[in-house]
């Protein structure tokens, strides 16, 4: 990874014996990196849903504490 979290997708993918035609490089070069982006596609996808239980959880635990304060409140109201 390069500074500021950027995938440096030149990484790994040396380039291949020069015995090989174009096309073929091209075909092995794309694989790689559509491997790589694939591979960069799957950790997001889990970090995606880790955030989402997170946040889910936070906006739980604030309706919990909101409805206590709602009943207290209210309990306040009912004693004037």
């Amino acid at each position: 990874e390069e500074a500021g979290g950027d995938v440096d997708l030149d990484e790994g993918l040396e380039l291949p014996p020069t015995g090989l035609n174009t096309s073929d490089i091209c075909h092995q070069w794309g694989s790689k990196l559509k491997i790589k982006l694939q591979s960069q596609c799957n950790i997001m996808e889990s970090y995606n849903k880790q955030s989402l239980k997170t946040m889910q959880q936070h906006v739980t635990s604030i309706n919990v504490k909101l409805c206590k304060y709602r009943t207290q409140k209210l309990e306040q109201i009912k004693k004037v």
